[in-house]
């Protein structure tokens, strides 16, 4: 399920020392790398601990004439849509 996903990698955070709620400003809000819009809610709060506030999708990589770097990881984020 998904709730076990996202608890999972929450309480990785914590363990980490890590306190995911709390925004780094330093390094700016995640957003996506191309379109340049802002990450939200519980995404936001994932993806702020890295050092780039920039996110793209592999395509995205590929669409700009980049590569992937061989053993990259890549991370989860969701789009959630009232029905």
């Amino acid at each position: 399920m998904v709730i076990d996903i996202v608890l999972d990698k929450l309480l990785a955070k914590l363990e980490d020392g890590i306190i995911p709620w709390r925004m780094t400003w330093a390094q700016g809000l995640p957003c996506n790398g191309i379109s340049g819009r802002f990450y939200s809610g519980i995404n936001a709060m994932l993806l702020s601990s890295y050092p780039d506030p920039r996110f793209y999708t592999f395509n995205q990589v590929k669409v700009v004439g980049e590569s992937v770097k061989r053993g990259c990881q890549s991370d989860s984020c969701g789009i959630l849509e009232t029905v």
